[in-house]
């Protein structure tokens, strides 16, 4: 049996550290990434007959975009295992890149970002680790002091740059020019896609047209799950997001006129859940989310075992996939039966 997964990367091991692990890669074999514990790797141990293939995305979209890409290839998987991610999720492409295989076991691929393809693209100094996307991961009107953990946007191109002071005191002139003209252009970008969170997070993030897309996007996944039998989906979060995500709108004045959107965004996502719960579900592998679900049974644990970019350590892994992906057994009957 040939099993798709698409997910982020909560799907690469346990995600912890996963940019670095990433850009250890040679260009021989893919060899130099370290991926340990995580809850495809117990699912391919446990199913050792049937084959795994894992492709990954940045945002919801990006996963279903994938998703929908294998369905109509030529070599179609027989089951299709989707985890979904934070609503608020965005990519934005920047450079091209190539994806690669990783085989860390005989029956489990990675479809991995192969940074061999992107380094040196635009920026030579962009030596810290970082992904070829722009990823978003924050709330609306949320800004960057306050966040409490991890960071809302993962290393890009040009804040990846690594400027050393001594390259203007040495070489040619002409090199020197060169540094300081690639310096400047690193600063315009950083302050054109800083505007570019801003509007994100001030406007997009939280509009009626942005709640429209995420409740479209769920929904396309649970018609797809039914249009395809093999397809079956789970979230990492809650899929439309909490009410505490619009907690930090604030309602606009103008004209003696107010914008209630918290209010409306509020309102509509509780409406919205409700639709979800009357669709079929039959394919979706747990009620609740995996973070809701540790929140509710290991709510003293949990904390410890997550870092600060929200990914949980092997351990929690292990439960995801023992308790959690395991309780389906209608699922776990198909593995068995191959």
């Amino acid at each position: 049996m040939e099993v798709g997964i698409f997910g982020d990367f909560n799907s690469l091991g346990t995600g912890q550290n996963i940019i670095e692990k990433i850009w250890k890669l040679t260009r021989e074999n893919n060899e130099g990434l370290e991926v340990f514990g995580g809850w495809e790797i117990n699912l391919a141990d446990k199913f050792p007959l049937v084959n795994f293939e894992v492709f990954f995305g940045q945002s919801n979209q990006e996963i279903l975009n994938k998703l929908i890409l294998s369905i109509q290839s030529n070599k179609p998987k027989d089951l299709y295992i989707v985890q979904t991610m934070s609503w608020f999720g965005t990519t934005t492409g920047i450079l091209d890149h190539t994806i690669e295989q990783y085989k860390p076991k005989h029956n489990l691929i990675y479809n991995i970002i192969n940074p061999h393809s992107y380094i040196g693209k635009r920026y030579d100094q962009s030596r810290i680790p970082f992904h070829p996307n722009f990823v978003i991961k924050m709330k609306p009107e949320q800004k960057q002091q306050d966040l409490t953990k991890g960071t809302g946007t993962l290393h890009s191109i040009f804040t990846a740059f690594e400027k050393n002071l001594t390259d203007f005191e040495v070489g040619t002139e002409k090199e020197k020019m060169n540094i300081e003209m690639v310096y400047a252009d690193v600063l315009r970008m950083e302050g054109v896609y800083g505007e570019y969170v801003k509007v994100s997070l001030i406007d997009h993030m939280g509009s009626q047209l942005k709640q429209e897309e995420t409740f479209a996007t769920m929904s396309m996944l649970n018609l797809l799950s039914k249009m395809h039998d093999n397809i079956w989906y789970f979230h990492w979060e809650p899929p439309l997001g909490r009410m505490e995500d619009f907690n930090l709108m604030v309602d606009q004045q103008s004209g003696g006129r107010r914008d209630y959107r918290k209010k409306s965004r509020q309102e509509t996502l509780g409406l919205n859940y409700a639709k979800l719960e009357k669709l079929d579900t039959s394919k979706r592998i747990h009620i609740f989310s995996v973070i809701d679900y540790l929140i509710i049974t290991y709510k003293n644990k949990i904390d410890n075992c997550m870092d600060n970019y929200g990914f949980v350590n092997e351990e929690m892994h292990k439960l995801i996939f023992d308790e959690y992906i395991s309780s389906n057994d209608t699922l776990m009957n198909i593995f068995k039966n191959g």
